[in-house]
Order: C-alpha cells, then sequence, then structure tokens
C-alpha cells in the first residue's frame, strides 16, 4: 500500500515537474522579479508612513496652516539634499556592481553625514512649527510607543525562554 501510493506521488511528481526542467527563468526574469518586490515593499512603507503621519497629525490636533509649513519645509529639505542623494544613490549602485575604491566609500561616507546633518536640521525645523502642547504631547506619545515596544520584546524574550527545544 505504501509501495503505491509513493509511486504514484513519484509519477506524478515527476510528469509534472518534466516540462518545467528545461524552463529556467533567465536572470532578467528573476531581477524583475526582485525589482517589482522591492518596488511593493517600498510603496507599502511608503503608503505606512503616511498613515503614521496622519494619525500622528489627528493626535497632536494640527491645523491647516502647520501642515503647510511642514510640507514646505520637507520640499525644500528635499530639494536642498537632491544632488547629495543622487551621488549616494550612484555610488550604491557602484557597490551592487562590485567597482566602489576606497574614495568611493569615504565620500559616501562623508554624504550619509551631511544628509544626517541636513535631517536632523529638518527635524528641528519641523519641530518649531509645533505649540507647547503639542511638542509635549508628542514626547507622550513617543514615551508610550517606546513603552510598548519595551513590552513587546519583553514578551517575545519571555516567549523564547520558555519554549521548548528541538
Amino acid at each position: 500500500m505504501f509501495f503505491k501510493n509513493f509511486a504514484r506521488i513519484a509519477v506524478s511528481f515527476f510528469l509534472v515537474a518534466t516540462p518545467t526542467i528545461g524552463q529556467q527563468s533567465s536572470p532578467t526574469e528573476s531581477q524583475s522579479d526582485a525589482i517589482t518586490t522591492r518596488e511593493r515593499a517600498r510603496e507599502t512603507r511608503l503608503r505606512q508612513m503616511k498613515l503614521r503621519r496622519l494619525r500622528l497629525e489627528q493626535d497632536l490636533e494640527i491645523s491647516q496652516q502647520q501642515r503647510e509649513l511642514v510640507r514646505s519645509i520637507r520640499q525644500r529639505h528635499l530639494s536642498a539634499t537632491r544632488t547629495n542623494r543622487e551621488q549616494l544613490f550612484q555610488l550604491r549602485e557602484k557597490r551592487r556592481m562590485r567597482a566602489l575604491v576606497t574614495e568611493d566609500r569615504n565620500r559616501a561616507l562623508q554624504l550619509r553625514s551631511e544628509l544626517r546633518r541636513a535631517m536632523a536640521a529638518t527635524r528641528q525645523e519641523r519641530l518649531s512649527v509645533l505649540t507647547t502642547e503639542q511638542r509635549t504631547r508628542l514626547q507622550e506619545l513617543r514615551e508610550q510607543r517606546r513603552q510598548q515596544r519595551q513590552e513587546r520584546r519583553q514578551r517575545m524574550s519571555e516567549m523564547r525562554r520558555s519554549r521548548p527545544i528541538g
């Protein structure tokens, strides 16, 4: 009985797998699949960021004027850092092609630090748009999130320790 079932499964697998043996996907197809997956993941992250931003605006009761100010700050930051971001993207592509040299690595480090400084300045500028009540509420929300993350890590750690091995 066992051998009959095993033989049926083996034969059906052979019949299903045989037509596809010589049809290995080309590297360009697998790369395009990876690109579309990457693009979908990026779109999902952007959508989640937008939802978080909207939720935060609601929690902080941001006015329309404040939204416009923050939007203009963000646009100004993006246009000011465009060349640095493009250069960093080109260096990243060079690294993927394994053509990165030491000078390129140093330039990438420099660009990253410049972008971090610009982001910190932008963050400070956006915070200056908020009222004192909104800033305190923002701090409270951040502290709540930090506490929730810590509790979640604690629960996961306990689950791992209590899980039977093997």
